[in-house]
């Protein structure tokens, strides 16, 4: 084969894995969706595999492909949302202005309170939290005793205002939960809290 041909080959191939990678995040956002979706008015565990596929459009192969169960679709829901929460208290923002930290966490949620409300209805606010708590703490070394209380301790904190906010239907707005968050969490914690990766 001609250097050209392998080219070729080599530029169409990646054009299929990229465009197999892009219908696979496709069915993964359809099926979240589905699930999201049928969760407002049934149990978790009223909930089946055929119910979701329909209410996705997707292919019993295809759910099988991506999941494993329904857990599973709810971790990935879950670690999303930890991302643009914690997107939200980046250290670049911390570093400048408490407020605006708290402000931006806020904006985040309101813009995903469907999934808030969905998470407090279905009684797994706890679990949500912990998912966060994991990919957090995953940073802090072992031997860090006051460091890993100190962490689940903010993190409890966060998620009670922020739960505490859905519950009262976000009728203050971002600035005001700034504000309040301003005035009784520590500014320590929370330059603590945002000096961790939340990659892992």
């Amino acid at each position: 084969m001609s250097e050209s041909a392998s080219q070729s080959e080599l530029a169409r191939r990646n054009a299929l894995r990229l465009s197999n990678m892009e219908s696979n995040r496709l069915t993964r956002e359809c099926i979240e969706t589905a699930l999201l979706i049928l969760m407002e008015d049934k149990d978790l565990d009223d909930i089946t595999i055929t119910s979701i596929i329909q209410k996705a459009g997707v292919s019993r192969s295809a759910y099988y492909r991506n999941y494993r169960s329904k857990e599973d679709i709810l971790t990935g829901v879950f670690d999303e949302a930890a991302q643009a929460m914690v997107g939200a208290l980046s250290e670049p923002i911390a570093q400048r202005d408490m407020r605006e930290c708290y402000q931006l966490l806020f904006e985040q949620v309101w813009h995903a309170r469907r999934l808030f409300q969905i998470v407090r209805k279905a009684g797994m606010a706890d679990r949500f939290q912990e998912t966060v708590n994991r990919r957090y703490l995953a940073g802090i070394a072992q031997t860090d005793v006051q460091g890993y209380y100190r962490v689940r301790s903010w993190i409890g904190s966060i998620f009670n205002i922020v739960f505490g906010w859905i519950e009262r239907d976000c009728r203050e707005s971002a600035a005001t939960m700034a504000r309040i968050c301003q005035s009784f969490l520590s500014e320590d914690d929370l330059r603590f809290g945002t000096s961790r990766s939340w990659e892992r």
